[in-house]
């Protein structure tokens, strides 16, 4: 299939709608995996609010776009995380928002958010860590005008020490250049260390090298709270894939050469996450009747519902 030509082709042709090969696989695979719905929404309760109704529309047009654009439901769910917090975080903006949500969150409800933030890390997809490691390394290298926008945000999380000894381990050292595409051994590498990074756990084993002595992760003095953990979902991954839509950055993710089941998955998992801090948001705001409980439940589903569907 030449994608470029059947973009334009699809295009002009519209209304009659030609699925492309990673849409063809997933409707079958939706097919194979029946009965199962691939997303579950939480139970709320009725609101005259204006604004609570606002966040309800956007919650449908996600919804309504399933099964087969999750990347919209994602990003309905990110502008109801970016309105509905707003007055939860007076001039600090959507990145005073990413930043301090899970806090936020801990501080109403520990047991149930630190149980929500331990699901959403294991349950990541590794190519949704691997696609964080890509962002990282290719934005100190300078690989688009959005570079500096996600060191600084990188920086901000890791703060400037442990950013200069993740840059050295996973960039400098490996000899990674602009020249080249990163080598997938090098984004596995990185995006393992992520994924530990993102657990909370204290590896069993020594982690990293007296050169590297905050990227050691047997020490227990660089384990990171729950808060900073949904910090690094919220900051380094949502948000970050948020900007690159709305900048128009992206092909239309599921009708790319590229495009495959994995890339749906992400996309699942990315609307699951961001629905589920959303509905922390309306518990925040006393909207919806939901309760930590059941944001962790609802969570819980979606997540069972995504590994019994990408198994």
């Amino acid at each position: 299939m030449d994608f470029k030509k059947e973009r334009v082709n699809s295009h002009n042709n519209w209304p009659e709608i030609k699925l492309f090969k990673a849409e063809q696989k997933f409707r079958e695979l939706l097919e194979k995996r029946q009965p199962i719905r691939p997303f579950q929404q939480a139970n709320l309760q009725y609101d005259s609010d204006p604004d609570y109704q606002k966040m309800i529309g956007h919650f449908l047009n996600g919804l309504e776009a399933l099964p087969d654009r999750p990347d919209y439901m994602f990003d309905h769910c990110f502008t109801v995380i970016d309105r509905a917090a707003s007055p939860l975080f007076p001039s600090k903006g959507i990145t005073g928002i990413v930043e301090g949500l899970g806090k936020k969150l801990m501080a109403q409800s520990p047991v149930e958010w630190e149980g929500i933030v331990d699901d959403l890390t294991t349950a990541m997809p590794l190519s949704s860590y691997r696609y964080i490691a890509k962002n990282i390394c290719e934005a100190h290298l300078g690989s688009n005008t959005h570079s500096g926008y996600i060191v600084s945000r990188v920086k901000s999380f890791l703060k400037s020490h442990r950013y200069a000894e993740f840059i050295d381990k996973f960039v400098v050292k490996p000899g990674l250049t602009l020249s080249n595409p990163i080598p997938h051994d090098a984004l596995q590498r990185t995006a393992n260390f992520l994924k530990l990074y993102a657990s909370g756990d204290v590896a069993t084993k020594h982690v990293g090298s007296s050169t590297y002595p905050t990227l050691d992760l047997s020490n227990p003095n660089n384990k990171r709270s729950p808060a900073k953990r949904a910090e690094f979902l919220l900051s380094l991954y949502a948000f970050i894939a948020r900007n690159e839509r709305a900048h128009g950055e992206l092909l239309s993710p599921f009708r790319s050469s590229k495009a495959d089941l994995k890339r749906y998955e992400s996309y699942y998992f990315l609307a699951a996450m961001t629905y589920t801090f959303a509905l922390g948001v309306l518990e925040l705001r006393q909207w919806g009747g939901v309760t930590p409980t059941d944001i962790r439940r609802c969570c819980s589903d979606n997540l069972a519902i995504q590994k019994a569907l990408f198994v």
